[in-house]
């Protein structure tokens, strides 16, 4: 699986649980793009923002052209409102919108339950969850957010290779 389609489809399944849950989703243009939606606030409802964020090489013997574990990062966010107890919106809700941590739960159910078919090789990718932490801008300034890492183990998409000796 190349790491487009990879993408592209999380994208489709989340950006369907996001509509179904009444908020907004976007796939981020850069590593900056989620901080910039989440800084800017200029959204109705919560948001979920799916972010690429690398991968770690793995080599095994089954996969001799090695396998990546492919790292996304999922944004969960609401907007930036002043006005309130800026804590308040982490456990409870103000009437207007479910508490962040209980929209993270249920989108953490169901991105963890997510596995991936690695083709003719018989064997399954699923997720690894790697942690949740707030989401802050760089200068470390908080934002209404919250960011869970995960990954899932895929093989390098090499196909019909012509081997280049260059010795």
């Amino acid at each position: 699986m190349t790491l487009d389609d990879f993408i592209q489809r999380l994208a489709t399944d989340l950006s369907a649980w996001t509509k179904e849950n009444g908020g907004q989703f976007h796939v981020a243009r850069d590593p900056l793009h989620p901080y910039v939606i989440l800084a800017g606030g200029n959204y109705q409802s919560f948001v979920v923002i799916l972010n690429y964020a690398g991968a770690d090489g793995m080599n095994t013997d089954q996969h001799p052209h090695g396998m990546r574990d492919a790292k996304v990062e999922i944004f969960v966010g609401h907007g930036m409102d002043l006005r309130s107890d800026p804590g308040a919106w982490l456990f409870k809700s103000d009437g207007s919108a479910e508490p962040i941590l209980k929209r993270l739960d249920a989108l953490l159910a169901r991105v963890l339950t997510i596995a991936f078919d690695n083709g003719d090789r018989h064997d399954k990718a699923y997720a690894v969850y790697g942690g949740e932490q707030p989401a802050t801008l760089p200068d470390g300034a908080p934002l209404k957010a919250f960011k869970a890492t995960v990954s899932w183990p895929l093989p390098i998409d090499v196909r019909e290779s012509d081997y280049r000796f260059l010795n």
